[in-house]
């Protein structure tokens, strides 16, 4: 886990996030997500060497033009491949996610962590991105939604978190939370200090 949610989640909504993620290995999604990697990762190869070219500008200025124009054509012709491999990522995990989650709340005997959890992700100034060029092509692996842009409106990886959230609680007010834990623990403290 990376350092934020270990600050963010509560204990309960840390279970809730790891019993997500088992359900996923039990249900076997792990296998399928990481058979999955090197065809999403072949059919968006040409868009991926693309913009790396792109990021490399150094050398005379007749190279670079040339270098440009050929990562443009790649990423022009590689589009039609990377856009099968986000109908691809999208039609397998969004589906499964709407499962897990249901099975999750199931397992806990209750949907108010992992609501907790979603709520805060859409409370986070970030959400869920991440900020790496991979993160398209890794997108179905994550928790939620991992990049933004284009494809997502069409092709998202994962259902929206307000979907999520209303599966799991129907009478959710539209709001959510951005507090870390420890903010709210001080918060707290400080009201029984008061009292």
């Amino acid at each position: 886990f990376r350092s934020g949610a270990l600050r963010r989640l509560s204990t309960e909504e840390l279970r809730a996030l790891v019993i997500h993620e088992v359900v996923h290995i039990m249900n076997g999604d792990m296998r399928l997500n990481f058979r999955l990697l090197p065809w999403v990762h072949g059919l968006a190869f040409p868009v991926v060497t693309g913009r790396q070219l792109l990021g490399l500008r150094n050398g005379s200025t007749e190279s670079s033009t040339l270098l440009r124009a050929f990562a443009m054509l790649l990423m022009l012709f590689g589009s039609i491949g990377s856009l099968f491999a986000r109908i691809i990522q999208s039609s397998i995990s969004q589906a499964r996610e709407l499962e897990v989650d249901r099975v999750v709340n199931h397992m806990l005997r209750s949907p108010n962590p992992l609501v907790a959890v979603l709520r805060k992700i859409g409370g986070w100034s970030t959400n869920s991105l991440v900020a790496s060029e991979y993160a398209p092509e890794l997108g179905h692996i994550f928790f939620s939604e991992a990049f933004s842009g284009p494809y997502v409106l069409f092709f998202p990886t994962h259902p929206l978190l307000e979907e999520r959230i209303r599966a799991s609680d129907s009478g959710w007010n539209r709001e959510y939370l951005g507090a870390d834990v420890q903010d709210l623990r001080s918060e707290e403290h400080t009201s029984e200090l008061q009292s």
